[in-house]
């Protein structure tokens, strides 16, 4: 495959993505899999390493010193700018009178600049908390940490699932589980 996209002028990069139980102060596994990058967060339990509202996270064993993920601006407003399209191409399957009216009434446009301004915002925000180290011993080996906004453990959702059931759980779990529907129907289907 790596080949194939070479061909067509396409570079594949494989990275580990992990959790916090592959990378601690303690060092990281480098090379696993034969991957060069690894991408750590602590969605499910903190990092030993993350320091919230502190000036970087601790430094891992092996690696230099972390430092902010640097993101060229206009890679972002670019992104909010398709992804602000892609709102309002789907507004047309849902509601094309919608639309209809917005273009009619000239606010079509002044609500998508606002929107690419508010996702251009969200953006910027998430940008800043991303940071990465080098290996102190080989360059190539880096780790890229994204810090989690909220911890989802298991032992959350478990907390969740004891305290509630059928469509007060399906919304109970909205945003914790990839597909709360198809988990409560397992869960439902179990007892």
């Amino acid at each position: 495959m790596v080949e194939q996209t070479a061909k067509d002028g396409f570079v594949i990069e494989f990275v580990v993505l992990c959790g916090t139980d592959y990378v601690s102060v303690k060092g990281a596994s480098v090379g696993a899999w034969s991957c060069e990058k690894i991408i750590v967060s602590e969605i499910s339990r903190p990092a030993d390493f993350s320091r919230p509202g502190k000036a970087a996270p601790k430094r891992i064993e092996g690696f230099k010193n972390w430092r902010k993920v640097e993101f060229d601006i206009s890679h972002l407003k670019a992104k909010a700018r398709d992804d602000a399209a892609m709102v309002f191409s789907r507004l047309s399957f849902i509601s094309s009178g919608m639309l209809k009216s917005m273009r009619e009434k000239g606010t079509l446009l002044e609500k998508m600049d606002k929107l690419v301004e508010e996702l251009l915002q969200i953006y910027v925000d998430e940008s800043k908390t991303i940071w990465t180290c080098v290996s102190e011993t080989d360059p190539r080996y880096t780790i890229r940490f994204i810090p989690a906004k909220v911890s989802i453990g298991s032992t959350l959702i478990r907390e969740i699932i004891g305290g509630s059931s059928g469509s007060e759980l399906v919304k109970a779990l909205e945003g914790l589980a990839l597909n709360n529907d198809l988990l409560v129907k397992y869960i439902e289907g179990a007892t």
